[in-house]
């Protein structure tokens, strides 16, 4: 059955979703070194990604330049995003992932001389404005901006949006399952890099942390592949479905549930950041 580009969207929206929520709750209770937990999530998908990427038919690439660009912003990305996770609350880490459309096409605009509208750089005016209000903790500051994980969104929404680009080129200059296989073996490769960063802990992780980092990463392998899928057809529109913030939605209810597993906030504070988020989602609903 040939499934709608939405479909896989909607797929990697989800299971990124309920990723994120794993991965926070493991920054919390059991990893406590964000290296640590990239590395060994990454390594971990490796197990599903290389047999099934093979099975299907990968092989050797016949072009290195976009696939190579492809895995470097996947890594680079991907450390941010981690980065970012852990010093963040969910309910304002998952909405600043919409803000990334407003970001992309503002770029396009100053460095490709792309064309936008007043209605075009009114909503992304308006998903900025969201972003603020998403930031927001008891001192109802704005100071909270400049908080270092809100540095590192910034730089992982750069990053992601020449990922994207790089993706659909070695997609198809390679095909689906060879560009997926390679640009994860390039990721790994840089990955290596930091294992001097936890060297000392890794060998205390215990089994429990394992199996569910192993859990972790089978739904980032899957959504991983349904999320290129829907980029091989489209990227905007898919952008728009995976960046909804649903991690957002699951840890408010959670922090209800179970106060202490996550987060909690006063009311005040979580109507100013789902104010933001409804303008965001809002915002960019229009731009796509």
């Amino acid at each position: 059955m040939n499934f709608p580009f939405q479909f896989f969207a909607w797929v990697g929206s989800i299971l990124y979703a309920t990723e994120v929520l794993g991965t926070k709750l493991l920054s919390r209770h059991q990893v406590r070194n964000a290296w640590l937990m990239n590395f060994a999530y990454c390594s971990l998908m490796l197990v599903f990604v290389v047999p099934v990427s093979l099975y299907f038919g990968a092989g050797w690439p016949v072009l290195w330049g976009n696939l190579f660009w492809a895995g470097a912003f996947w890594a680079l990305g991907n450390i941010l995003y981690i980065v970012a996770l852990y010093k963040m609350d969910l309910t304002t880490l998952s909405p600043l992932f919409i803000v990334r459309m407003g970001f992309t096409l503002f770029l396009g605009m100053v460095f490709l001389g792309e064309h936008l509208s007043i209605a075009q750089l009114l909503f992304i005016g308006l998903m900025f404005c969201g972003s603020l209000l998403v930031t927001l903790d008891e001192r109802m500051s704005l100071r909270t901006l400049t908080k270092s994980g809100v540095l590192f969104i910034v730089a992982m929404w750069l990053v992601f949006s020449l990922d994207a680009m790089f993706i659909k080129k070695t997609i198809i200059d390679n095909g689906f399952w060879t560009a997926t296989l390679w640009m994860f073996l390039i990721a790994e490769a840089f990955f290596l890099f930091t294992i001097p960063k936890f060297s000392k802990e890794i060998k205390h992780l215990r089994r429990q942390a394992w199996l569910f980092i192993l859990f972790i990463a089978i739904l980032d392998f899957v959504a991983t592949l349904a999320v290129n899928r829907a980029y091989e057809k489209n990227i905007s529109i898919s952008s728009a479905i995976v960046t909804l913030p649903l991690s957002a939605i699951m840890a408010f209810i959670l922090s209800f549930i179970k106060p202490g597993l996550l987060e909690k906030h006063s009311m005040k504070v979580y109507a100013a950041r789902f104010i933001g988020i409804a303008i965001i989602v809002w915002a960019g609903i229009k731009l796509s």
